[in-house]
């Protein structure tokens, strides 16, 4: 049994809320994959750090982290194959940016079972279409003060409705 499907035999209600959200972790030195000059909300000012992007599951039993991806910057990291090299990052791995990361998450997460009646995110995520398309009927509800409504098979088209 994989976590997320462990996660969701034991947390699994009806009102379920996936959460994607990132976070910076100051790191000095250059080797470290994905690490660049940045600014990390957690140190408050532009450091060298790594940004990784997370997917939580919350219900009325509980919580759990059920993925996180390390983001790789797509100048510094993933167009430097030298630098990619040095740090063992596999040749297949591209660039992807942090809303499509938050896709794959949800997108294996619901594969595994796990079933959400939102999905949440910041304005980041909310931008980006990517989140929205993985998500079959899932509602989501951004901070940016949109709310997507993916239609079901038989109905048309998703619809975007004002705060």
């Amino acid at each position: 049994m994989t976590f997320r499907a462990y996660v969701a035999d034991h947390l699994g209600t009806d009102d379920a809320v996936l959460s994607v959200d990132e976070t910076g972790f100051v790191k000095k030195g250059r080797s470290s994959a994905g690490v660049q000059r940045q600014y990390p909300g957690t140190a408050g000012r532009i450091e060298n750090s790594r940004v990784g992007v997370f997917l939580a599951l919350a219900t009325s039993r509980g919580r759990a982290l059920i993925d996180r991806w390390l983001y790789l910057p797509e100048h510094s990291w993933c167009n430097d194959l030298e630098r990619r090299h040095a740090a063992g990052i596999p040749e297949e791995v591209q660039f992807t940016t942090k809303p499509r990361l938050a896709a794959e998450m949800i997108e294996a997460a619901l594969d595994a079972g796990i079933t959400a009646s939102w999905v949440t995110g910041d304005e980041a995520y909310g931008q980006d279409p990517a989140p929205a398309d993985c998500s079959g009927g899932t509602r989501h509800r951004l901070r940016a003060g949109r709310r997507l409504f993916r239609p079901g098979p038989d109905q048309p088209g998703p619809h975007l409705s004002p705060r």
